[in-house]
């Protein structure tokens, strides 16, 4: 099972807001959330028969946005209850701000009015606070006590809302020499309208709401952990759908294999991480349509004592577009070579001699279609999974199960990459 410590490329690199915005596109996701939000909505409508009674009913349109505006106002209202430190919510309620193009649809005229109702001596569902231009104050909304009493009565979590998602799919240009310098990623882009895009969207969908069905739950002592991040995105890279594609967004990526163990519970039970072994060889040997020549294609003959070192620089080769990576000194302490410059070299030949089948990709070219190929495998699992129904949690060549499920789920890793890329693999 993986019992190595999260990389930096594994950690979330969603940024981390540090105000708390209303996000017009928060919606409760849950049946009981929902159930929550139609009795928010019902005491939306009795407070306004009772003091703001209409002359006529609403149109079917107007009736629809104000379900879907309540939706949204309680769902950030919930979700700020929810928080460790409950903070209020800054709201956008000025007109050059409301009713704009291109905006959702909740962001209207109406918006003002229906939050004044709630705040309201019987709706007592939120303060507000308008802003100052002037005095560079923003509106705000806070959750009442009422919304509290819901949370409690429907047995609520933040996870029943998807409030600050992602969206299910990212694309990214191809990363500028300066970001590559500062660790930064590539600029987010537009998602092309395709029936492709779609069905990506929908795949991470499908697998979200089967995670948020579960009780997930980390047990841990850190407190920057949120374990209601629940929910996973991709991100494709290169302005390119068939480079990339990784798994981000779980709170389980922040953690190391052993507190993934330790810490983490699904359905009350601890997990295990089965993960694929030398993924990425196995991968191109699996695309040439032959076996990998070596029983342990990390273990070189005349290197056996230095595996760990040849696997970082065979890796380097790999996603290293200069093509001319250097060992890792530190990696072959006791090697007969003393110099860095001579690992290399010698440790260059030997590799690209005992893999020459897929030497023609040791140029950096070959990542992020390695990545793409890795996550597509992960992706079909997890839906294979859940039909079996097993929740599991992706860490990108590794899948965190109950452990119960570790034997079912290792067959299922094995057989996916068969059906997928044609070949064989080792799961520990």
């Amino acid at each position: 099972m993986n019992k190595t410590p999260t990389s930096s490329i594994e950690v979330n690199d969603e940024p981390v807001e540090k105000d708390l915005f209303f996000d017009p596109l928060a919606k409760p996701v849950t049946k009981r959330a929902q159930e929550a939000s139609r009795a928010f909505l019902d005491h939306f409508i009795k407070t306004e028969s009772q003091f703001k009674p209409r002359k006529r009913a609403r149109k079917a349109i107007d009736q629809s946005i104000l379900e879907e505006q309540l939706g949204c106002i309680f769902a950030n209202l919930a979700s700020s209850q929810l928080c460790k430190k409950p903070k209020a919510i800054a709201i956008p309620l000025s007109k050059q701000e409301l009713g704009r193009k291109n905006t959702p649809r909740i962001l209207n005229d109406k918006l003002r009015e229906v939050l004044e109702t709630l705040c309201g001596a019987f709706a007592d569902a939120l303060t507000l606070e308008i802003g100052s231009y002037n005095k560079g104050r923003r509106s705000t909304i806070e959750p009442r006590p009422y919304i509290s009493e819901l949370i409690m009565a429907f047995h609520l979590r933040k996870s029943d809302f998807n409030t600050k998602e992602r969206q299910p799919v990212i694309l990214r240009a191809r990363k500028t020499p300066d970001q590559k310098r500062k660790g930064k990623p590539g600029k987010e882009l537009e998602l092309p309208d395709t029936a492709e895009v779609k069905k990506l969207q929908e795949q991470i969908n499908q697998i979200n709401a089967f995670i948020r069905q579960q009780d997930i739950r980390y047990v841990g002592d850190r407190p920057e952990i949120d374990e209601e991040r629940l929910t996973i995105y991709r991100v494709f890279n290169n302005g390119r759908l068939d480079e990339g594609g990784r798994l981000y967004g779980g709170f389980w990526q922040q953690l190391s294999g052993e507190e993934r163990d330790d810490e983490i519970l699904i359905n009350g039970e601890h997990v295990v991480g089965p993960d694929y072994g030398q993924m990425a060889v196995s991968i191109l040997y699996a695309l040439e349509g032959i076996p990998i020549p070596l029983e342990d294609a990390y273990k070189l003959r005349g290197w056996e004592d230095y595996r760990d070192g040849v696997k970082t620089y065979i890796n380097k080769l790999l996603h290293d577009d200069t093509g001319t990576p250097k060992a890792k000194k530190s990696d072959f302490i006791g090697c007969k070579y003393k110099k860095v410059e001579t690992i290399t070299e010698a440790l260059r030949k030997d590799v690209f001699e005992q893999h020459r089948a897929i030497a023609h990709h040791f140029d950096g070219s070959i990542s992020g279609r390695l990545f793409y190929e890795e996550s597509n495998l992960l992706v079909h699992l997890l839906l294979e999974l859940q039909n079996k129904g097993i929740c599991a949690l992706p860490v990108h060549d590794s899948l965190y199960v109950n452990i119960d499920m570790a034997t079912e789920t290792i067959k299922t890793m094995k057989s996916a990459f068969k059906e997928l890329l044609g070949g064989n693999i080792e799961v520990y």
